[in-house]
């Protein structure tokens, strides 16, 4: 018996060669893994894709969501964190000093959403110690309150002699009054009589209505009298004294005059008149005898 053998020849293997190399060419598109990678076909294992890379751990950190819950990482989203559970808040609402209403925010716990603010009035109020307050947005435009202070322990004693505190009366500083005093009550009768002697010599009676304190005493300061001027007796002029309620100065007082002597024709002798500033005294008129004796 004859075997025959069959032997390739060079073109054979050659055409063998290229369809090989062309069924070990796999398409060039890729697959996204769960972790964000990608893979390509496996010319190896009938172009399938490779498989993906085992999934990493992710850090065991948690994520708090507006809810109050709590969410931690996925592997499968490249250990990002998982989406809040969204969740359906109470549907009451909250009144707003102005008026309005606000509901509650899914994004903040299931908060009350901040009311809005509105524009007050601008106008002010007179506190008790002499400063002013706005109004308040947060509370309906209400005015705000006034300061409240913290007051020295010293006392203030009212004048004595009234007809109902006849021993004085004492108070402390008031917080409502900007630590100022209180007036001292008023006497439904009269002060004490006594009066109050002022620098310039004039004197002051107690004042009802200043709380039995002694009228303010004249001032003499920039006092401006009138510029009329009196005369003396004595030939001498006076004018008016700004720190003496404008009354005229007093007179000087009679002149000195020298004790010389002035003789007459009839022989008679006259002096000098102190109150015709020292000028001599009128000489004596002699009488006529009409008989001629």
């Amino acid at each position: 018996m004859k075997l025959s053998i069959a032997i390739p020849t060079f073109a054979s293997l050659l055409l063998l060669s290229t369809f090989v190399t062309y069924t070990d060419a796999c398409t060039y598109d890729l697959k996204t893994c769960p972790d964000g990678t990608q893979v390509a076909r496996d010319p190896n294992n009938q172009c399938r894709f490779e498989a993906c890379p085992s999934r990493k751990a992710c850090a065991y950190d948690l994520k708090t969501c507006p809810d109050g819950t709590q969410v931690a990482r996925d592997p499968n989203k490249q250990c990002r964190f998982k989406a809040c559970p969204r969740r359906a808040c109470p549907r009451d609402l909250k009144p707003c000093p102005d008026g309005t209403q606000v509901g509650r925010d899914a994004n903040n716990q299931c908060r009350f959403k901040a009311c809005p603010r509105r524009a007050c009035p601008r106008d002010l109020r007179d506190c008790p110690d002499g400063s002013q307050v706005g109004r308040d947005p947060k509370n309906n435009c209400e005015f705000r309150r006034c300061p409240s202070y913290s007051c020295d322990n010293d006392v203030k004693t009212c004048p004595e002699g009234s007809s109902v505190f006849p021993g004085g009366f004492s108070m402390h500083r008031d917080p409502a009054l900007g630590c100022r005093f209180q007036k001292c009550p008023k006497a439904p009768g009269v002060c004490a009589g006594d009066l109050k002697q002022c620098k310039d010599g004039s004197y002051v009676p107690r004042v009802l209505e200043n709380d039995c304190y002694h009228e303010e005493c004249p001032s003499t300061l920039f006092v401006s009298c009138s510029a009329d001027v009196k005369e003396c007796e004595n030939g001498v002029f006076v004018s008016r004294d700004p720190n003496n309620n404008c009354k005229f100065e007093e007179c000087p007082s009679t002149l000195v005059c020298d004790a010389e002597v002035k003789k007459c024709r009839d022989g008679a002798f006259v002096s000098r008149d102190p109150s015709n500033n020292c000028e001599f005294e009128d000489c004596p008129i002699r009488k006529t005898n009409l008989r001629g004796n």
